[in-house]
């Protein structure tokens, strides 16, 4: 397995990193062209960035640290979202019955276990975010009665992300050993989408804000040589001695 990119490891990663935080800066912008690329999205493109950096460095303890926090925030999104979509059930439902009976084909019935439990709650919305795409009609009528649709993207995109980052966590804690070949994939990988937020925003850019989003630009400034003025000893104010 071979690298795609010619900088070193560490350059890449720096750069990938330089440029997720911006555009995460602008994850609206990237929203309105492709509507996965929320929030979420570039929330967990940078943690996968940032164990890859622990990874190649080391540093294993901040490693596991940013992917716990990442997880725990995730999941209190995850928990919020889904207590705002049982609300929102019984609010545009006729009776509490029929409401109660669309929870129950949800599987909210196990939302209390969940929401203290991070591989329930990942079962539980990814569940939620397929019934919603299998069946319609729900959604229909959410939308149907004032819901925005952006609610019910934001369920299916922390349901698409929080599996990642729990891999990533499990990554961090050394559970999932990394061989030398895997490594070369995840680091293809982290370059290619970030190859990809490169090409979006050229579109979205124009003139000098899109060259931040430029691998070879960010590179070549984090490896341009500072100039350094000389040390002058022993000042004479012009008069020499």
């Amino acid at each position: 397995m071979k690298r795609k990119f010619n900088y070193n490891q560490i350059d890449m990663l720096a750069a990938a990193l330089a440029i997720t935080e911006r555009a995460k800066n602008h994850h609206n912008d990237f929203a309105a062209e492709i509507m996965t690329w929320d929030l979420n999205f570039f929330d967990v493109h940078r943690i996968r960035i940032l164990t890859a950096i622990r990874l190649v460095s080391g540093d294993t303890y901040r490693m596991q640290k940013d992917a716990t926090e990442a997880v725990t925030q995730m999941m209190n999104q995850a928990i919020v979202a889904l207590r705002k979509l049982r609300n929102r059930i019984f609010l545009v439902t006729e009776t509490n019955q029929e409401a109660k009976q669309i929870l129950k084909s949800l599987g909210f019935t196990t939302f209390k276990e969940a929401a203290a439990d991070q591989e329930k709650m990942t079962k539980l919305i990814t569940s939620i975010a397929e019934f919603l795409d299998i069946d319609p009609q729900l959604e229909l009528t959410l939308v149907g009665a004032g819901v925005p649709p952006a609610f019910l993207q934001n369920i299916r995109s922390i349901a698409e992300n929080l599996p990642k980052l729990n891999a990533l966590q499990e990554t961090a804690k050394g559970e999932n050993r990394v061989s030398t070949e895997e490594r070369i994939i995840e680091l293809n990988e982290i370059y290619r989408t970030t190859c990809n937020i490169n090409r979006l925003a050229k579109e979205i850019f124009s003139g000098e804000k899109a060259r931040y989003f430029s691998f070879t630009q960010i590179v070549r400034i984090m490896n341009k040589p500072k100039s350094v003025k000389p040390i002058v000893s022993n000042p004479t104010n012009g008069n020499p001695n």
